[in-house]
């Protein structure tokens, strides 16, 4: 599992574009990363994350039991802004 042996700064950057996400999309889907609108992740977070990148990185944190935890969080962040 990569996720484990990846640096804490690497980490955060992806859960900044995940929480970017409905700021850079349409409508908040991955799939929208790889499109022309998604090259802003670059901006906020510092890295060009693509789809592939962003989609294993949640299901990494799914296998761990994290993924619904985070999702939710994040939801509720964008909720209560």
């Amino acid at each position: 599992m990569q996720i484990l042996s990846t640096e804490t700064k690497t980490v955060s950057r992806k859960n900044l574009a995940v929480l970017c996400l409905p700021l850079i999309t349409l409508n908040g889907s991955m799939r929208d990363i790889n499109k022309s609108i998604g090259n802003a992740l670059k901006h906020i977070c510092g890295y060009n994350y693509k789809h592939a990148s962003i989609d294993k990185y949640l299901r990494e944190l799914k296998y761990l039991r994290i993924s619904s935890n985070f999702i939710k969080t994040t939801a509720e962040f964008w909720i209560n802004f």
